[in-house]
């Protein structure tokens, strides 16, 4: 079976189970400003990178009722150990005040190219900000893991 078809048939039985009696969402759609740091390590675990890495970039948020895109662009660090990234896309969906986000897709990270694949967790603040935690991993063409990684990243919106 095709992944696409099994993931199609998942989020369809998340989304039969949710039905509408969801809560009120958050409306999160707009414009934000991100800023983060995380660390990656090996398998073994010895660092992937240099201590902790700081970012910075823009972000668009789209929001369908309870579905979610996030766009992550600009991406820069704090270091030249990453360069520049992006953009990312991620998605996801949010219950009330509460969201998940989704990532995968082919990354260039010092002069290597891998997959890389991510789950966020965030929270909408009273303020609007939207706090995000992150777990990863990049593999290389075979699957194999190369590194984990783990970010914490605040939106602000603009």
């Amino acid at each position: 079976m095709e992944i696409k078809t099994v993931l199609a048939s998942m989020l369809l039985v998340g989304f039969l189970a949710l039905g509408t009696a969801m809560g009120e969402n958050e409306n999160i759609a707009g414009a934000y400003t991100m800023t983060g740091e995380g660390f990656a390590i090996y398998p073994s675990g010895e660092e992937f990178l240099p201590g902790y890495e700081k970012a910075t970039g823009n972000c668009t948020m789209e929001q369908n009722g309870s579905f979610l895109k996030l766009t992550v662009t600009d991406i820069q660090s704090d270091t030249d150990a990453i360069g520049k990234m992006g953009p990312i896309v991620m998605v996801g969906s949010i219950y009330e005040d509460e969201l998940v986000l989704y990532y995968a897709g082919s990354e260039d990270l010092m002069g290597d190219t891998f997959v890389a694949e991510a789950i966020s967790f965030g929270m909408v603040e009273d303020d609007g900000k939207i706090a995000l935690m992150t777990v990863g991993g990049g593999y290389d063409e075979n699957t194999t893991l190369i590194f984990t990684w783990t970010e914490t990243d605040m939106l602000v919106p603009v």
